[in-house]
Formats: structure tokens, sequence, C-alpha cells
């Protein structure tokens, strides 16, 4: 991820859920990109309820993949989070992504910093689709 306006740029996973309607970025990301932007109440619906929670509002961010092959996305806003609901034991371990060769690329070392919401829906339109045998994860 980086700010839209500035050459920084910070690796990190993000969380593709198709059932959000908006981007969360982690305050310790954030704070690796040097970005803030205005404290508001936001209202969040889940299947358990609604709850209203305190974040910045964040503006100006783009996301890009990695190697720069592709266009960085524009993120119009996002919203800041203490962390991610996600779990790092969903990513592949070296040891497994080392015998899937489309996961060889996992690194352990970055965190996962982003749950990018339908709001951005190139994010989700896939480039290349490529599966393994039957039970393996595809990529």
């Amino acid at each position: 991820m980086i700010p839209h306006d500035d050459p920084t740029r910070v690796p990190t996973y993000a969380v593709l859920d198709d059932q959000s309607t908006d981007v969360f970025v982690t305050d310790a990301l954030l704070e690796k990109i040097n970005t803030g932007g205005p404290q508001i109440s936001l209202e969040v619906n889940t299947i358990v309820g609604v709850n209203s929670i305190h974040t910045r509002k964040v503006s100006g961010l783009c996301v890009r993949d990695v190697e720069g092959r592709h266009q960085p996305m524009k993120v119009n806003h996002a919203y800041s989070r203490e962390d991610i609901p996600a779990d790092k034991n969903d990513i592949a371990t070296p040891k497994i992504a080392h015998q899937i060769a489309h996961h060889i690329h996992y690194r352990p070392d970055v965190e996962i910093g982003m749950l990018i919401g339908r709001n951005v829906p190139t994010a989700f339109q896939p480039l290349n689709i490529i599966y393994g045998i039957e039970d393996e994860p595809w990529a």
C-alpha cells in the first residue's frame, strides 16, 4: 500500500472481503506510511448486529501488487482499525507454499494490514487463476 501522492511503499497482505462495503487498514500500517485522517464514529453492521466504532477516515491511498506489474488501485477512503480480523494461519506456511509452486512467494515477515471491501471492485477481478490439484488451494 502506498499513499497516492507519496513514493513510500509498505508491503502488506490484504484480505478480500466481498461482504464488506469498505476498506479497513490497521493503525500500524497507517503509522508506517505516515498517514492519518479525522476521527469519526462509524456504524458497522454485521451478522451479530450493529456496532458503533471510533475510527479514522483516511483518503488518498493506493494499492498495487508487489512486483508492480499492474496499475495501482486507488482507494477513495478507508477506515482505521487496531487489527484486521484475519488469521495468518490461513496463509500457507513457507513449507506448504514451497510445495505448491503458485504460492512460493509467501513472506512470513509481512503482516495482514488491510481488508478490501467491494467498494474497490478492481481488487476482485482475477488477473489469472492458478488451480492446484484436487484438495490444494488455488491462487
